[in-house]
């Protein structure tokens, strides 16, 4: 598999800047309306010969890393705590749904891609409310 120059460039911006459109203006240089970027940088993420060469990279820098899914979502874990910690639910909303999405279960559908309904139940104390409480009734 080869690229070409500018190819090899859209990767390497793509994985640096996570921007496919960001990427295609630095490779090929470009001013074009926003519209034809978006077009040409999904054309570019949709070619096979792309597609393997971002996989290689990215493998690469998972190694270098020492990056693996099980140490992604301890780090997720923690992260969630944390927010449970302080109180902070939109941290814990964000950690639990970058987990799924690691895991690849955001979106995800069963086979007969009927949605099933999910409860969820998020509670959320303002610690200022029950000091004041505490102390009125003290």
């Amino acid at each position: 598999m080869s690229l070409t120059p500018k190819q090899e460039k859209f990767c390497q911006v793509y994985l640096e800047t996570g921007n496919a459109s960001e990427a295609y203006r630095q490779a090929y240089d470009t001013t074009a309306k926003p519209a034809s970027i978006n077009r040409e940088a999904k054309a570019l993420l949709d070619n096979p010969k792309i597609a393997s060469r971002l996989s290689e990279l990215q493998e690469v820098t998972r190694k270098r890393h020492n990056v693996t899914v099980d140490s992604l979502i301890v780090e997720l874990e923690e992260a969630r705590a944390v927010g449970k910690d302080r109180g902070q639910a939109s941290a814990m909303v964000q950690a639990t749904m970058s987990k799924a999405k690691l895991l690849g279960m955001e979106g995800a559908t069963d086979e007969d891609e009927t949605p099933k309904s999910v409860k969820v139940t998020v509670e959320v104390k303002d610690a200022r409310r029950d000091s004041q409480r505490d102390q009125a009734t003290a």
